[in-house]
């Protein structure tokens, strides 16, 4: 039976060292067998798991909803990291992409220890159980008050994403008739780029919208840069290609510094979206002008109500006037 990360580790120090504990609820990626250290104020579970990054935390995302914590994932340019103040712990959760699938690591963080950075200050109070004879932690009571405030506080998240999924597809509608483009900031000089660009690598998460087709990537070479790239064609409606990829770079911790969509018209009069793209960087060490993945998404048709020619490309950077 699968073990979960829970405070198995406390029973096997000193009574009176009093470790903290995982949250019951807090089990393992299927599969994975977690290993488990404590000291006296932290207790530490790590496994890694074949399974994609993405269906590792689509599987935590589901745990903390069952069991009413906000989950607020962070892309750090490596990975996710989770943080979350819940009854007797800090906890940090961090998700990484690893050469076996991924890594996972979490952290708990007794009352008695420092805070975990970036957790909130007031960590809620538990109501204990009775004193066991066990040296296992027994499961809360939670009162009906509890109950209460994290039903309102998911109630309050999901209306808070409705507002602005609603926000963005009333601004994705009124691009629908007209074409306005962002135009580009001034790009500094290739002389002034260090050499020290980070592996040029397909993005896991980058798919191609509106077909089953599997992404295979194909290197080019032009004008010195090497980059890859994918193209594939489909039907879907073209604001539907350019709000997919604009939501995707931005929740992977791409900033989307050019984008347009544009429209043409035929001989008949007939107006319809003809072209456009996407494209955003995210630096990779954290700072503005450090080495940079660069993601372009380009599509566009000829003709009326052809199906549209979507190309996917990648490219990296190095850091830039650092030496």
């Amino acid at each position: 039976m699968r073990a979960p990360l829970l405070c198995l580790a406390a029973a096997l120090l000193p009574l009176h060292a009093a470790p903290p504990s995982m949250p019951s609820w807090l089990t393992p990626y299927p599969g994975a067998e977690p290993s488990l250290s404590t000291t006296s104020t932290t207790a530490t579970a790590r496994y890694s798991t074949p399974a994609p990054p993405a269906s590792v935390l689509a599987h935590y995302q589901s745990l903390f909803a069952a069991a009413g914590i906000a989950f607020q994932p962070n892309g750090d340019g490596i990975g996710q990291s989770i943080r979350a103040a819940v009854p007797g712990c800090g906890l940090l959760l961090t998700i990484r992409e690893a050469a076996s699938g991924t890594a996972v690591q979490a952290v708990c963080t007794g009352p008695s220890a420092s805070p975990v950075a970036g957790s909130p200050v007031n960590v809620p109070v538990e109501n204990r159980a009775a004193p066991s004879r066990t040296r296992f932690a027994q499961p809360s009571l939670q009162s009906p008050s509890m109950e209460e405030a994290r039903r309102r506080a998911r109630e309050n998240h999901q209306r808070a994403m409705a507002e602005a999924d609603a926000q963005s597809r009333q601004r994705t509608d009124a691009m629908r008739k007209y074409d306005k483009p962002v135009y580009p900031r001034s790009t500094p000089a290739n002389s002034l780029r260090n050499d020290d660009a980070p592996p040029l690598q397909w993005p896991y998460w980058l798919t191609a919208k509106g077909t089953s087709q599997p992404v295979r990537p194909v290197t080019r070479l032009a004008n010195g840069e090497r980059s890859l790239e994918f193209s594939y064609r489909t039907a879907i409606a073209m604001t539907d290609i350019y709000q997919y990829y604009d939501d995707l770079l931005k929740s992977n911790g791409f900033i989307v510094h050019r984008a347009k969509l544009g429209t043409g018209q035929t001989s008949t009069g007939i107006v319809q979206n003809n072209d456009g793209y996407v494209e955003g960087s995210r630096s990779e060490d954290g700072t503005v002008s450090g080495p940079l993945t660069i993601v372009r998404v380009s599509f566009g048709r000829l003709r009326l109500n052809e199906a549209i020619s979507v190309r996917l490309s990648v490219r990296m950077k190095g850091s830039f006037r650092r030496r």
